[in-house]
């Protein structure tokens, strides 16, 4: 299947959570967790060794969220996750609009054990 002008080499569909993150993909319930993504281009089109350097740039701006989000970097439920512990959200729509398909980013790569802790080696 091509997308974008990118081949899915697995010839499986990509499907994390109950979120859709990108015009082209339903990620609902998908298992990213052995997923190759070296080289792919993430929904908000940014190459994903790029990302893995910074996952909360985008998202957390101010330095009191982003030192909330990464004291609960070990945490993977709603009430507990670093998306909750920097603004108290409950679910990617909780987000402003502005930053849904950021968070339903990080939130399907952090689920899916494909992001370290900023600031440890990659």
């Amino acid at each position: 299947m091509i997308v974008n002008g990118y081949e899915n080499q697995t010839g499986k569909n990509m499907i994390v959570q109950e979120y859709v993150i990108g015009p082209w993909a339903d990620l609902r319930g998908a298992d990213l967790r052995w997923a190759y993504l070296t080289g792919a281009i993430l929904p908000s089109g940014i190459r994903y060794e790029e990302y893995q350097k910074d996952p909360l740039a985008e998202i957390c701006t101010e330095p009191e969220a982003r030192e909330r989000a990464l004291s609960a970097w070990d945490k993977h439920t709603w009430k507990d996750c670093p998306m909750h512990a920097a603004f108290g959200w409950g679910r990617v729509e909780d987000a402003p609009e502005g930053k849904r398909l950021l968070v339903s980013q990080f939130v399907a790569l952090f689920d899916g054990r494909h992001l370290v802790q900023v600031g440890e080696k990659t």
